[in-house]
């Protein structure tokens, strides 16, 4: 996790700590954020156990969507004119940046794996984010930056890597369940 934390931090800064400003509402807003959204993967691998991923996505969607309703204020949703190209960069962006991501996170969360190690692996979205700053939108690229991307693969190796110890000792519990299930049913008519 720290290897990951470190990477995140020299992807987004380049090794720049100065460039980072700190202001009250931001950090309150990030904090709030992060709790908010630490509870992603806990109610979605409490719902993906039992109902498909996609249909939990639909079911979040739609009931942040209402939810988000009284927040909007008397101003009128559209100001300006409204044109075919500016609804199919809202439809582009809507699922492009947050349906699909949220269908493949769930979808993730629906297998048989440690919660806490989905984020670490979403945490791939900081290296796409910049290369996509870098090669799209001309962002500065240096060592820093590399240096960062490489650490958050490091780390989404490290966490997968399983010691040899640890995987003989899965590999005995598999052999002993099939076993047992052999002598459940010895006809294999099962």
């Amino acid at each position: 996790l720290a290897i990951n934390i470190i990477g995140c931090t020299l992807a987004v800064t380049g090794g720049d700590l100065a460039s980072l400003s700190f202001i009250f509402y931001g950090i309150l807003m990030g904090l709030l954020a992060a709790l908010s959204y630490c509870t992603v993967p806990i109610f979605g691998k409490i719902t993906t156990g039992n109902t498909h991923p996609f249909v939990v996505t639909f079911y979040n969607f739609l009931f942040g969507s209402l939810f988000l309703l009284p927040f909007l204020g008397k101003e009128p949703l559209v100001q300006g004119t409204l044109s075919a190209g500016i609804i199919l960069l809202g439809i582009g962006a809507g699922l492009v940046s947050a349906v699909v991501p949220y269908m493949f996170f769930m979808t993730g969360l629906s297998k048989p794996v440690e919660a806490s190690k989905v984020n670490v692996i979403a945490s791939m979205e900081i290296v796409v984010a910049t290369l996509i700053g870098v090669s799209v939108f001309s962002e500065y690229f240096n060592l820093w930056k590399l240096a960062g991307m490489v650490l958050v693969f490091v780390s989404i190796l490290v966490m997968n890597m399983t010691p040899k110890k640890e995987a003989a000792v899965e590999q005995d519990h598999r052999q002993r369940k099939l076993a047992d299930q052999g002598r459940d049913d010895p006809g294999g008519l099962c």
